[in-house]
């Protein structure tokens, strides 16, 4: 399964914070302000992002992939779903690229 992580989990990565909310929030915030961008190649893939220069990003932008803002949709069937007596409830068993990695 191939984990998909955003933009403000990079950002975190790359610059050496806890993968928080907070963290998140201000990380990208500081990648913002700079010339610099959080990336990654499909070599290495997007667990390993990287900052480098904008410019040299938009140049080349074959090697150089962006991440989401936003976390990507996870498919959930009907079996990812367990039954209540109120609600349906999502199966513990279920899982998206993104459960493991705290948002």
């Amino acid at each position: 399964m191939t984990t998909l992580i955003t933009k403000g989990q990079a950002a975190c990565l790359v610059l050496g914070e806890s993968v928080t909310e907070a963290n998140r929030v201000k990380c990208k915030a500081i990648v913002n302000g700079t010339p610099f961008d959080i990336v990654y190649t499909s070599e290495r893939g997007n667990t390993r992002p990287i900052g480098i220069g904008k410019v040299v990003a938009e140049r080349d932008p074959f090697t150089y992939l962006d991440y989401p803002d936003t976390p990507p949709p996870c498919h959930v069937d009907s079996s990812s779903y367990i039954e209540t007596n109120d609600s349906s409830v999502p199966n513990e068993s279920s899982s998206c690229a993104l459960d493991n990695v705290e948002s």
